[in-house]
């Protein structure tokens, strides 16, 4: 059979495909359809940021080509324009686009020379979270930490954030990536990302155009609360996992329930991401019209095919597993089946399981979800007012991992992905024994950070550089004592820490700029001296 052969009949096969799935009723038939291309010759390659470029070669899984930064052939899709098709997205990872229009010049594009195949563009059009309209408890934890939670306490302490906020890390230099509804960036909760010009860029790829808070009704809802899970910052209010980090907003999808979501919107948000360089993706959302349980395998829905794509260019992607534990679905939404994916199931503020929070295990067999976090009595800011309010939902359980992979990604910047991955479900609750309820179980942001090996170095230092803190890391042996000096270029002291060891890791900060407000931009040393050995360390300074 020659090769001519074989793409003639895929191309049957992807016809038939095609006309079982537009046919399913007239009333349910999908609006749009992906369409492959057998090839991307002729394509445009885009630029990537310098930055994104730098986080492929740290945490990439895959060999970064031309191939993923190049556009499909502008002639097949003139060609398909020209039929009189409406292109929607074009998508450099899948070599596809979507479209639109007459059914019979839609079913007549599977048998161009071009094609590789068509498939319905997947889509879900109700609602996947729900405002709570219960106070969610004060004081579930006995530890005092050093901010003032107020009612986020508590899904902030279930996975042990607010100990690594008490050692400085905020999710600084961090770029997180939301996709939701829309966002009301005037609450209070976000004045300091205003101020401080923490929001990098948006875009609404529902009306293609920079304005995410836009439609000030139910459609900014859902957004400012993820947001406000994951970056907000008022004390004694609310508290972010990841305040001190910065963020770039895409509106991807709409709350009328008569409009359905569709996947074309999250996958070309997901590449303009990606080319602007941010390092995390928190996402809330998922799709499954037109896909069926047997396509949960990794590798097949479109959105767990780009999914999978970034992650392997070294984004952490972070996607609710769904709540669909309940309905006729019953099981994970998609990208949340990618095994690169990070998928996030609900629980209580006590921990045990949410009655609505999607199970595994994916069509191939592998556990899912991955971690847990608190997904019901979830503290969010409430865009109807400068006031606050909780919500239920695996979307609110996901950006509390999100945020607290922000911090670890602050403390350790060399760790790729897979040892993200493996270190967060090895140190959460239910690590010794996963099953498809609680994968892995709650995240223990902290164990995972202080459970690291110190590997050949006696100490750490982040971030690097630095601009108001300082922290240094490191283990000794309990009871032993310590000391740390620190030296400008110039070999003048200008700080000194001496004390005992209470446990095996230790974590000292220091607030440049105490005891000496001089303390300048520029290179300095740390000398550090303990039972276990010396050792002395560069690092950077940047004053304002």
């Amino acid at each position: 059979m020659t090769k001519m052969d074989i793409q003639s009949r895929l191309r049957l096969v992807s016809s038939l495909v095609f006309f079982l799935a537009f046919h399913v009723t007239a009333a349910a038939a999908p609006d749009k359809f992906w369409v492959y291309f057998i090839d991307k010759a002729g394509g445009m390659s885009i630029d990537v940021s310098p930055r994104s470029q730098e986080r492929r070669q740290i945490r990439g899984t895959r060999a970064v080509t031309a191939y993923w930064d190049t556009k499909p052939n502008p002639e097949y899709i003139e060609a398909l324009e020209g039929l009189g098709l409406t292109i929607h997205r074009q998508s450099r990872w899948l070599n596809a686009v979507s479209v639109s229009g007459e059914r019979t010049t839609v079913e007549s594009v599977a048998g161009l020379r071009f094609v590789a195949k068509i498939a319905p563009v997947a889509a879900f059009g109700k609602s996947r979270f729900e405002p709570d309209k219960t106070i969610p408890p004060a004081g579930s934890f006995e530890e005092r930490s050093l901010l003032d939670y107020g009612l986020s306490g508590n899904q902030i302490r279930l996975c042990q954030i607010e100990k690594l906020h008490d050692i400085g890390l905020t999710g600084e230099s961090l770029l997180v990536g939301i996709m939701d509804t829309g966002f009301d960036l005037h609450h209070p909760a976000f004045a300091h990302l205003i101020s401080g010009n923490r929001i990098i860029a948006t875009y609404d790829f529902i009306n293609n155009d920079g304005n995410v808070e836009d439609t000030a009704n139910g459609q900014q809802s859902h957004g400012t609360a993820v947001l406000s899970a994951i970056g907000g910052y008022a004390a004694g209010s609310l508290i972010g996992a990841a305040y001190g980090a910065s963020y770039i907003l895409a509106k991807t999808e709409i709350v009328n329930l008569e409009i359905v979501a569709e996947e074309d919107n999250w996958i070309a948000a997901a590449e303009w991401m990606d080319s602007i360089g941010v390092d995390i993706i928190s996402s809330s959302l998922g799709y499954i019209d037109w896909y069926q349980q047997g396509q949960l395998d990794g590798n097949t829905c479109a959105i767990t095919v780009a999914a999978q794509a970034a992650a392997q260019l070294g984004i952490i992607v972070v996607n609710a597993a769904g709540n669909e534990r309940t309905t006729a679905w019953g099981t994970l939404i998609p990208p949340a089946d990618g095994p690169e994916v990070i998928a996030v199931g609900a629980v209580f503020p006590n921990g045990a399981i949410a009655p609505f929070s999607s199970p595994g295990p994916t069509a191939d067999g592998r556990i899912k979800p991955d971690v847990m976090a608190q997904g019901i009595s979830v503290w969010c800011a409430d865009y109807r007012s400068d006031d606050y309010m909780s919500f239920n939902g695996t979307s609110m359980a996901t950006p509390l991992i999100a945020g607290g992979l922000a911090l670890i990604m602050q403390a350790h910047p060399d760790w790729n992905h897979g040892k993200i991955f493996d270190r967060l479900k090895s140190t959460a609750s239910n690590s010794i024994s996963p099953d498809n309820d609680y994968g892995w179980g709650i995240a223990r942001f902290y164990d995972m950070h202080s459970l690291s090996p110190p590997s050949e170095n006696l100490f750490q230092i982040w971030p690097n550089p630095s601009i108001e803190n300082v922290i240094f890391g490191f283990a000794a042996p309990p009871n032993s004592e310590a000391e740390l000096a620190i030296f400008s270029a110039a070999g003048d002291q200008v700080a000194k820490f001496r004390g005992t060891v209470q446990t095996d890791t230790v974590y000292w900060r220091w607030h440049i700029g105490d005891n000496n407000p001089k303390i300048a931009s520029g290179i300095y040393l740390a000398y550090l001296k303990t039972a276990i050995g010396r050792q002395v360390k560069k690092f950077a300074v940047v004053r304002h």
